[in-house]
């Protein structure tokens, strides 16, 4: 019995690291592709939420920062670094309850083509 918990809160790790991933890369690929900065973060969050979803996990709040190589970002040639970060309650036994956080970063290239 003990193992298939420990196995649970792994699973639950792994889960969640997948999610963040996904959310953080797609994040990345939503805000380069945006027409300005506002409709960007906006982008950023609703990808977040919908890969939360999509995961089976209920939508929480992913802390997400936007850097970029250039001011106003979403200039041609211009990198967008996203980095993301969640938190995870996990419960082992004898160990008892405890937090993890998992992080993620991605770079996506604003087209030259913009």
């Amino acid at each position: 019995m003990p193992l298939a918990l420990v196995a649970g809160s792994c699973w639950s790790l792994v889960v969640n690291q997948l999610a963040l991933h996904s959310a953080v890369h797609g994040a990345s690929r939503a805000y380069v592709l945006s027409s300005s900065t506002a409709v960007a973060n906006t982008r950023v969050r609703a990808v977040a939420v919908a890969t939360e979803t999509r995961y089976g996990l209920a939508p929480r709040s992913i802390a997400m920062t936007v850097t970029c190589s250039v001011p106003g970002c979403l200039v041609p040639g211009a990198y967008v670094t996203i980095r993301g970060a969640r938190t995870v309650a996990l419960a082992v036994p004898i160990v008892g309850r405890w937090t993890v956080t998992v992080r993620a970063v991605d770079t996506a290239v604003v087209d030259q083509a913009r």
